[in-house]
């Protein structure tokens, strides 16, 4: 009996370190802003749209991106008319493309000069779902700081195959990513 207790606690606790997932699991594009250490890093972001619905789904996403990190901060305003920064929709007829973020290096360097982000209204599920629309632009922001698509199953907005509608703000994995990016 006592064996048979041990084999148990003993398989039970091997389980939880193989299928746990990595705690490094975050990857980058190459491109980061030009922070210097000790300060936050502010960039100015203008609309695309005038559609609202999509609007908010950017709002959101910045809000959970600006209160779950502090070293990159975006403020997105309609004021903010002459940055190249700018986020909205494209209509792309494909139903598998949620949405895409292009950043913009700074010539000969790895810096990013500007980004545009973009949600796929082609997309019925972008479309349709508040949820899908939130974690979209939070994913499509994630590439605007500088992280990449995550190459493991891990829960995290960075990951391509996660459930859109339940998660749709940074994830510890997303956060470490940052930080590990822009380490002070």
């Amino acid at each position: 009996m006592r064996k048979k207790s041990l084999l148990t606690v003993t398989t039970l606790i091997l389980m939880t370190f193989i299928f746990t997932s990595s705690a490094l699991a975050y990857s980058f594009t190459g491109h980061t802003w030009s922070k210097t250490n000790g300060n936050t890093y502010n960039v100015s972001v203008k609309y695309a749209t005038t559609n609202t619905t999509y609007r908010a789904a950017f709002d959101s996403a910045v809000s959970d991106w600006n209160s779950s990190q502090s070293k990159i901060k975006f403020n997105l305003s309609a004021l903010n008319v002459s940055s190249l920064n700018k986020v909205g929709t494209q209509d792309v007829d494909n139903p598998s493309l949620y949405g895409v973020c292009i950043t913009y290096p700074i010539s000969g360097t790895a810096k990013i000069s500007y980004f545009t982000a973009d949600l796929n209204i082609g997309n019925p599920n972008v479309v349709n779902y508040s949820k899908t629309r939130r974690s979209t632009a939070g994913h499509e922001l994630g590439h605007a700081l500088g992280l990449d698509h995550v190459s493991v199953l891990v829960t995290a907005i960075m990951n391509s195959s996660r459930d859109r509608e339940t998660v749709y703000t940074p994830q510890t994995d997303d956060i470490n990513g940052v930080n590990a990016l822009y380490p002070l």
